[in-house]
């Protein structure tokens, strides 16, 4: 088996040229559009399920830990100040 793969616009040929004698090469062209459309869709789906599944694990994890060893505490940049934090807003 050959590594190679060919370019859009060489198997749209390449389907266009193979299907001259059942329809027209203008339906050859737009079958192949919905095709590729078609295919194109379900990749993205198959790609949210992926992630969502993965969000998902994820959150499902960080609950667990949540749940038997306590909330994490934000460290770094991104922590404010207990000093800070305790104030809120007094105008």
């Amino acid at each position: 088996m050959s590594d190679y793969t060919p370019s859009l616009s060489a198997a749209r040929n390449a389907y266009s040229n193979g299907s001259a004698d059942r329809i027209s090469q203008q339906g050859a062209d737009s079958e192949f559009e919905r095709f590729i459309a078609q295919t194109k869709a379900d990749a993205l789906t198959d790609l949210a399920d992926q992630m969502r599944d993965r969000f998902t694990a994820s959150w499902i994890r960080g609950k667990a830990r949540e749940l038997t060893h306590g909330p994490r505490k934000i460290t770094g940049a991104f922590a404010i100040p207990e000093s800070e934090a305790d104030c809120g807003d007094n105008d």
